[in-house]
């Protein structure tokens, strides 16, 4: 799992943002965690949020996101992600202006993800059964 540590709250909303929109033009079913078995993410004095694309995990790795706790724009972010629990529509309402399709186009081409690979696996159905003959 990756980790991605922000100085700057608006930073780590524009990653967080980044990512949701990332796993959804691929297919999948983004998720937001704010903690674990009750224990919220923290590093340091920053406050974690764990993202994960269900259904695409192997093209679009889980990561967490950590910000400073006292910024206000990311202590805004976390309070909406605990609010909606792992809900991304209320992000993509409230924060996806944020992020323009290009950056979610350059985030999956640094993924190594090409247009053409991309549609590919977005007509891959999120759940498959194994075949057995």
């Amino acid at each position: 799992m990756k980790r991605r540590i922000f100085t700057r709250g608006a930073e780590a909303v524009k990653e967080a943002v980044k990512f949701v929109k990332a796993c959804l033009e691929l297919g999948g079913i983004p998720h937001l965690r704010h903690k674990y078995a009750g224990i919220p993410f923290r590093v340091d004095n920053k406050r974690g949020v764990m993202l994960v694309c269900y259904g695409r995990a192997e093209y679009l790795p889980n990561e967490t996101v950590y910000a400073p706790e006292t910024d206000p724009e990311w202590k805004d972010f976390v309070e909406t992600v605990e609010s909606y629990t792992g809900d991304y529509k209320i992000i993509i309402e409230e924060y996806g202006p944020r992020v323009s399709r290009e950056e979610v186009e350059e985030f999956l081409r640094e993924l190594g993800l090409t247009p053409e690979k991309v549609e590919r696996i977005r007509k891959m159905p999120i759940y498959a059964r194994a075949v057995t003959a």
